[in-house]
């Protein structure tokens, strides 16, 4: 259970009732996500009814600790110093990713096939031999090549093993390569959307048509807002590197997990939709869909519905040097 605290102008902590706004954007921030190309992780504010000026909410973690947001004047001050700065991106920096994405394009050697109506036991070498879940794929060597993993429409989830489904919500997909410049090795993007076995033309790609979903949902038993979210998924792609293209993310705590030591990431054309940000008990650190840390993270071309967090961003969270957000939408997120 959360537990909300109000503290006014230095006096004991009292705890409050649910606030009425948690978390909100400011409205400057909130534009900036809609229809900026680059942005910087804002601030955000609580607010109970009733509060006293200057008062400050604190949430209560699961260690009993508390931790106090800016007061709405905190959070302006800090707005208008950062607004001071330079916070323009690198575009040297980025230039050069989309010129290296181009050449590891040109360097997969291979395709690796992901179809869950696929007999267990495939190779991934087609779509008529593909492996059943991503995890098979994942689980195999790919230090001599760089690939590419496709994926067939169909729900997948990442507690599935070799057929079982081990009902794990610690599992998660951890797709990566190494681009040691010349020798770039690993999985460089998985890529969803294909008509898969049993369709005339099995490399059809419309992920509208053809939805490849990726859910938390280990029960199948969520309800519309959040609830039975206790034994679901905690983080559906973690601590990886690969690019993600036309997956819909769906259902867990967490969507996307990735630590600095990543580097660089690129989402495109995905949905990542109804991720709660909290597993019933407390609210997880960043959001609930995207918490990324490392160079650069681009985001286009997705669609960020009903994503909720206690903090930083019910859609994204970005720690990294450089973000590019474009042609997005952000619907009913929350934090």
């Amino acid at each position: 259970m959360v537990r909300f605290f109000e503290r006014s102008r230095g006096g004991p902590a009292r705890e409050r009732t649910m606030p009425r706004r948690l978390l909100s954007w400011r409205s400057s921030y909130a534009l900036t996500m809609l229809s900026a190309l680059f942005v910087c992780t804002g601030f955000a504010s609580a607010q109970f009814s009733g509060m006293e000026d200057g008062a400050r909410i604190g949430i209560m973690g699961p260690d009993g600790q508390i931790e106090y947001l800016p007061t709405a004047e905190e959070m302006e001050a800090r707005m208008a110093a950062q607004a001071g700065g330079d916070r323009s991106p690198n575009f040297s920096a980025i230039e050069a990713y989309a010129q290296r994405r181009i050449e590891l394009l040109g360097l997969v050697s291979e395709i690796v096939f992901v179809d869950d109506d696929a007999p267990v036991g495939g190779d991934g070498t087609s779509w008529a031999t593909a492996h059943q879940s991503l995890q098979d794929a994942l689980a195999q060597d790919y230090t001599d090549r760089l690939v590419e993993i496709r994926m067939a429409q169909g729900t997948y989830r990442a507690d599935r093993f070799s057929g079982v489904n081990t009902m794990d919500p610690n599992a998660s997909f951890s797709p990566a390569y190494t681009d040691s410049g010349t020798t770039p090795t690993g999985i460089l993007r998985v890529t969803g959307g294909f008509a898969g076995l049993g369709a005339k033309d099995p490399d059809q790609r419309d992920p509208e048509q053809f939805p490849t979903i990726i859910t938390g949902d280990l029960k199948g038993d969520d309800g519309p807002d959040y609830e039975n979210y206790e034994d679901n998924t905690l983080v559906l792609f973690r601590n990886f590197n690969s690019e993600l293209h036309g997956l819909v993310l769906e259902n867990a705590i967490q969507a996307i997990r990735a630590s600095q030591f990543q580097g660089r990431f690129t989402i495109d054309g995905c949905i990542i939709q109804r991720h709660s940000g909290t597993d019933g008990s407390a609210f997880v650190s960043g959001a609930g869909a995207v918490t990324a840390g490392g160079s650069l993270l681009i985001v286009k071309r997705s669609t960020f519905y009903k994503n909720r967090s206690g903090g930083f961003g019910g859609a994204i969270d970005s720690r990294c040097t450089n973000t590019v957000v474009v042609s997005n939408r952000f619907l009913s997120n929350r934090a």
